[in-house]
Order: C-alpha cells, then sequence, then structure tokens
C-alpha cells in the first residue's frame, strides 16, 4: 500500500502544477454542458517513480504532511501526463 498526500499550496512547498498538454489531433479541449466531448488523457505512470525523485514504495510508502518531499511528488506526477484525445461524448 502507499499514499501521498501532496496538498502544500504555499511556498516553497507548493505542490500545484500547472500543466500544458498536447492533443493528439491539434485542437484545444473545451467541454461543457452544450459542448459535451470525452477528453481521454495520457499518462506514463513509469515517470512517477523514476523522474527528479526516485520514489521507491518499500522505502516510502506513505508522505502525509505538507514539506520539500510532497513537493518533489507531485513534480513527478506532473510528468507523467503524455498528451489528450477529443472525441465528441457520442463517439465512444
Amino acid at each position: 500500500m502507499m499514499a501521498y498526500h501532496i496538498g502544500g499550496y504555499r511556498s516553497p512547498f507548493k505542490a500545484i502544477r500547472q500543466l500544458r498538454l498536447n492533443s493528439s489531433s491539434g485542437k484545444g479541449a473545451v467541454a461543457g454542458h452544450d459542448n459535451p466531448e470525452l477528453i481521454e488523457i495520457r499518462l506514463e505512470l513509469d515517470s512517477f517513480f523514476t523522474s527528479r525523485l526516485q520514489i521507491r514504495i518499500r522505502q516510502m510508502p506513505a508522505v502525509m504532511t505538507i514539506g520539500d518531499t510532497a513537493r518533489m511528488i507531485s513534480e513527478n506526477f506532473a510528468t507523467c501526463f503524455t498528451g489528450f484525445t477529443i472525441r465528441r461524448a457520442y463517439e465512444h
């Protein structure tokens, strides 16, 4: 079991990340009530464990406090998102 609570929101341990993903179709994503779209976000979880902070679950099964480790975990997680695909909601 692993549990990572990485909710720091103030410097220097801010864990909030803003990402810009590339669409496979080259168009942007705008979904809403009048424009139902299915947005599939690609995630490569391997990079979560091997990015800036080398994460070994056996050595670090839980992080539950704000701090430098939580901030680095959020940086690792941000590297996992590789892009997205947009489809009309009724096409799946």
